[in-house]
């Protein structure tokens, strides 16, 4: 068991700064099974001296190997984030680039659809255009018509009369003569 003091000068901290550390959480919490007080002096036992000295910064006999596996781990673990952070941005590319290519169909197909409803304009205002000339030329021959039957140019047309048909006998049939 050794003092505040103690921990301070093995160290190199003064036991101010020993004791403002070991006051606070979390380092505190981690302390107080470790500590005990005898004489209004407080003792502090070889693994909370451990936990106090890595809170400095100090390398521990037996810590320093934990440290290098907890370092490892973490190169680890970085590692993998970094590999899934790059499998999930080229994922994300593929997905972009697909997205690129079916934008392009569409826009495509938007300017074949323009092209087509701009044709389909041109074709109704010529529709248009030849309708209302037929209307014209129907109304100027209708009343050409009417003045002609007025004026006696021209006689009704009379229902016809059917014709019927010339009896043949059996050699004209056969000869069509």
């Amino acid at each position: 068991m050794k003092t505040i003091k103690q921990i301070a000068d093995e160290i190199g901290v003064t036991k101010a700064a020993v004791q403002k550390r070991i006051s606070r959480t979390p380092l505190y919490t981690q302390l107080s099974p470790h500590m005990s007080i005898h004489g209004g002096t407080k003792y502090i036992n070889e693994d909370g001296v451990n936990i106090v000295k890595s809170a400095f910064g100090c390398v521990v006999k037996g810590m320093d190997m934990g440290i290098d596996t907890m370092d490892m781990g973490i190169d680890m673990g970085i590692d993998t984030m970094d590999m899934g952070i790059d499998m999930g941005i080229d994922t994300m590319d593929m997905g972009i680039d697909r997205v690129d290519k079916l934008l392009a169909i569409v826009n495509e197909q938007q300017r074949t659809i323009q092209s087509q409803a701009d044709s389909i304009r041109e074709l109704t205002a010529a529709l248009e255009h030849t309708t209302s000339s037929l209307k014209a030329s129907q109304a100027l021959h209708a009343g050409t018509m009417k003045k002609q039957l007025s004026d006696g140019t021209m006689s009704p047309i009379q229902p016809e009369q059917p014709i019927e048909p010339v009896k043949q006998g059996f050699f004209q049939r056969f000869f069509n003569r």
